[in-house]
């Protein structure tokens, strides 16, 4: 207590029980999620759903891009000792144990680095194609032999790892082929996923197979997800000429910058060569402007079927596992005939909804 007009001193935090009380909200355990049967139907039909799932695990943050995700949409990393060397690689160790058979093991307690699940991003994110002379070229062929080329990825780094790391930072390794390890681990996890279904002739509860005329007979199938093809998708002859016309447009259009650049380039060291000084406006003056592809194939185009009313989303399998995985996948069970099956919309297929579409969001281009 405080003698006089003075304001008693405020509790201490240990001692103050609103404190207390907020303190053992965060520390409490978490209630144990609601049986599916006693879902309402509404909870029920939102539990089914891969995208909900997707949109509910936690929002991450990729340094290197700057944008916020749930993780679901970030390929997560954490520096991992070489067994052989003893040196940290940043590799992504939960995407591996994903992708290997038998029960899931614990990741080790090692911070983690997040960035965006595509795979023209990890292209964009490894160590540049080797430019300059002979010495430049040589020396870098060296460093991205070891793995050390300074490349775009350790933006991705966070203060965590380093505190982690420390003075091996520096050492910290990316492997050259980083886009290729995880599309093949991707296509390992969509791989378990389905294998579920198509060794039982009735599709263990992920497949169902589509009766009578093939996809004229879709809107008499239930509970239809997605539909999975297991031929590849042909491409109409006009369409195929129209990419090949766009496409060499393309090229003709960067050619014809990159020319221009030269030019400039050119008349630029010759004007400096006879002592004139370049102005403001010619050292600021833009490239010369390339042709977006993006803006013809746009990178968020999903193809869909309707089924009663609302799309579903469609996925060649083919192109998204190879055609090795998928003869391994379907050949000598009871559907390598099938052209197409349908990804049913249920919870035993959740697992081959989300692994489907990471897949699927990672080759999209």
């Amino acid at each position: 207590m405080r003698t006089g007009r003075n304001r008693n001193l405020p509790l201490p935090p240990i001692m103050d029980p609103a404190v207390q009380a907020a303190r053992q909200r965060w520390t409490e355990p978490k209630l144990a999620p609601p049986r599916v049967k006693d879902m309402t139907p509404f909870q029920q039909k939102l539990y089914r759903n891969p995208y909900a799932h997707a949109l509910g695990t936690p929002v991450r943050a990729c340094r290197s891009s700057g944008t916020h995700l749930p993780s679901h949409f970030f390929l997560r990393l954490q520096p991992t000792l070489h067994p052989e060397t003893s040196e940290p690689w940043l590799l992504p160790t939960a995407l591996s144990a994903a992708a290997l058979p038998g029960p899931g093991q614990p990741l080790p307690p090692a911070p983690s680095a997040y960035t965006l699940l595509r795979q023209s991003w990890l292209e964009y994110l490894g160590p540049p194609p080797p430019v300059g002379g002979f010495a430049t070229a040589w020396a870098g062929g060296k460093a991205r032999a070891k793995g050390k080329a300074p490349g775009r990825w350790r933006d991705s780094l966070n203060m965590r790892i380093f505190e982690r790391v420390g003075t091996e930072a520096r050492k910290l390794t990316w492997r050259e082929d980083m886009p290729d390890l995880v599309l093949r681990l991707l296509r390992k996890v969509a791989f378990r996923a389905l294998q579920w279904g198509f060794v039982r002739p009735g599709g263990g509860g992920v497949v169902r197979r589509i009766d009578g005329e093939g996809l004229s007979r879709l809107e008499e199938v239930e509970d239809v997800g997605a539909v999975v093809f297991l031929r590849r998708l042909a491409e109409s002859p006009a369409l195929r000429r129209v990419r090949t016309d766009v496409m060499a447009a393309i090229d003709e259009g960067d050619e014809l910058a990159t020319v221009v650049r030269k030019l400039v380039a050119t008349a630029r060291k010759a004007a400096l060569k006879k002592g004139a000084q370049p102005t403001y406006q010619q050292l600021t003056e833009p490239p010369p402007p390339r042709l977006q592809p993006q803006i013809v194939y746009p990178a968020l185009e999903y193809p869909t079927m309707q089924w009663r009313g609302r799309q579903v989303p469609v996925y060649d399998l083919q192109e998204l596992l190879g055609a090795e995985a998928l003869e391994e996948l379907v050949g000598g069970t009871a559907w390598k005939e099938d052209e197409a099956v349908v990804l049913r919309d249920n919870i035993g297929a959740l697992g081959a909804h989300l692994a489907l579409t990471g897949l699927k969001d990672y080759v999209i281009r």
